[in-house]
């Protein structure tokens, strides 16, 4: 079995080297020694010795150099399997965390930060990067995500009862919709919204 190879190669590094992995493998596939370090709160010389460690293990490879260096796992199967062998309050943690470091370090990646934050349980802040993304798409005629991100935004904004942001964020979405020729959808959106204000 493939997830078993991979949980015996991470559980052969040394403590450092797992605690460096787990952060990276919540972050993605390709990583910044940065964003480790600074969730990790540590010397950024221990984090350079445990990410080397796990090159030499062929677990990751440097994908390049300059002032933030990047890594990437070198399998995609390998952060898959290891996020979910997480347990779920380590899992949501660790995405807390690295939305954190994420924010700072790269905060125009509000897609990834709102995935973040939801993984968290942090509904407000994904509510925020998914509304965010949602412009950003609708503002290239990226329709489909933008109907994507407002959706997902409504959905928590639902379940948190917060009616005037909901209603706001419908008419996002039934713009989406239209601009989409989706015009029942939209139409929906808008009969919603509107309820919502009555």
């Amino acid at each position: 079995n493939v997830r078993v190879a991979i949980r015996g190669r991470v559980r052969a590094m040394p403590p450092e080297t797992q605690r460096a992995l787990e952060v990276a493998a919540v972050r993605g596939t390709q990583f910044e020694a940065e964003l480790v370090r600074q969730v990790q709160g540590g010397d950024p010389a221990a984090v350079s010795d445990a990410l080397e460690a796990a090159e030499r293990a062929e677990i990751v490879r440097q994908v390049s150099d300059g002032n933030r260096p990047r890594f990437a796992f070198t399998h995609t199967l390998i952060p898959t399997a290891m996020v979910e062998d997480m347990p779920p309050a380590a899992r949501r943690s660790l995405h807390a965390q690295v939305a954190q470091a994420l924010a700072e370090l790269e905060p125009d990646e509000v897609e990834t930060l709102a995935h973040h934050y939801r993984a968290a349980g942090d509904h407000d802040r994904a509510v925020h990067y998914l509304l965010l993304a949602g412009d950003r798409a609708q503002s290239v005629c990226a329709c489909l995500e933008a109907i994507e991100y407002y959706t997902a935004a409504a959905a928590l904004q639902r379940q948190a009862g917060s009616t005037e942001e909901l209603a706001r964020t419908l008419l996002k979405l039934g713009l989406a919709c239209s601009a989409n020729f989706q015009f029942d959808q939209a139409r929906r959106a808008y009969e919603e919204a509107f309820d919502l204000w009555e």
